[in-house]
C-alpha cells in the first residue's frame, strides 16, 4: 500500500523506494483509476487505529463558520462562484457565495450526515493527486 518506512529521525523519516511516477491529473479523472484509488482507500479506511472515533466535524464546521464570521474577508461580502474541473449544470449554483448560505450548505450536509448512518472510519482525508504513485 505505501512504501516501508526505513527510520524515523527529528524532523522527518525515511522510507523504501518505489521505482514510480505520481499520477496526473487526466489519469486521476478516469473512472478505472479512480475505482482503484477508491478500493486503496476503503481498505485503508477498513484498518483499526488507535485513535480517537469521536466525530469532530459538526463541531469543526461551526468554529469554522465563527471563525469566518469574525474575519474581516467574509463579514459583509460575496464572492463569485467558480468552478474548476467539475462539469456541472450551473442553473444549481448560486451566482454568490456568502457566509451565510456557505452556512445553511453545511447545516444540510451535517443534518445528511446524521441520518446517514455512516460508521466513523480512520481516513487520511487527503485524495491529492500527487500522493498516488503509478
Amino acid at each position: 500500500m505505501s512504501p516501508r518506512l526505513l527510520g524515523i529521525f527529528p524532523g522527518g523519516r525515511f522510507e523504501e523506494y518505489i521505482p514510480s511516477r505520481p499520477l496526473t491529473n487526466d489519469e486521476y479523472c478516469k473512472a478505472c483509476v479512480a475505482q482503484e484509488v477508491g478500493r486503496i482507500l476503503a481498505r485503508i479506511h477498513s484498518l483499526d487505529m488507535p485513535i480517537s472515533k469521536e466525530c469532530r466535524l459538526a463541531q469543526f464546521v461551526d468554529d469554522m463558520i465563527e471563525n469566518l464570521r469574525s474575519s474581516d474577508r467574509w463579514k459583509t461580502k460575496s464572492y463569485p462562484m467558480h468552478t474548476t474541473l467539475a462539469k456541472i449544470d450551473k442553473s444549481l449554483c448560486p451566482d454568490l457565495i456568502t457566509i451565510d448560505l456557505l452556512a445553511e450548505e453545511l447545516e444540510i450536509c451535517k443534518k445528511c450526515l446524521a441520518q446517514s448512518g455512516s460508521p466513523l472510519v480512520f481516513s487520511n482525508n487527503d485524495l491529492h493527486v500527487c500522493l498516488f504513485i503509478f
